[in-house]
């Protein structure tokens, strides 16, 4: 029965030391120093809103918003970034619930989060 306990109680505790993400378990490892449209934001959203906010999508499963080129998205920050950024967040903005986005699909990674965040904050440039 001894034997069993030693053999049993390590694998217990390796199991209840697990870990969400990387950012859970290392740290933030989150690099926003290099932030560019083209090779940073454009493939955060090609995987997670493009599915609806494109323009093949956007009349019938994006509220007719298409984000898929660059002025569009754009123009759409322009005014709405906090609103935006809750919606990504999943947060309430002035007190209402956002839309949580991306719609039926997992939360966007903490670090794409930071990322786009630092994109807006930097002024959302065309690079």
């Amino acid at each position: 029965m001894k034997k069993i306990l030693l053999f049993i109680l390590p694998i217990a505790l390796f199991q209840s030391c697990t870990f969400e993400n990387e950012e859970d378990k290392y740290g933030d490892l989150c690099d926003t120093t290099a932030i560019t449209y083209t090779q940073t934001i454009r493939p955060i959203f090609e995987l997670s809103c493009y599915s609806c906010h494109s323009l093949a999508n956007a009349n019938t499963k994006g509220g007719g918003l298409d984000l898929q080129t660059y002025a569009n998205l754009k123009d759409y920050l322009d005014g709405a970034e906090k609103y935006f950024i809750s919606a990504i967040r999943r947060e309430e903005y002035l007190g209402v619930s956002a839309s949580q986005m991306p719609k039926d699909l997992p939360k966007l990674k903490i670090c794409e989060i930071k990322k786009i965040e630092k994109w807006i904050a930097d002024g959302y440039p065309e690079n």
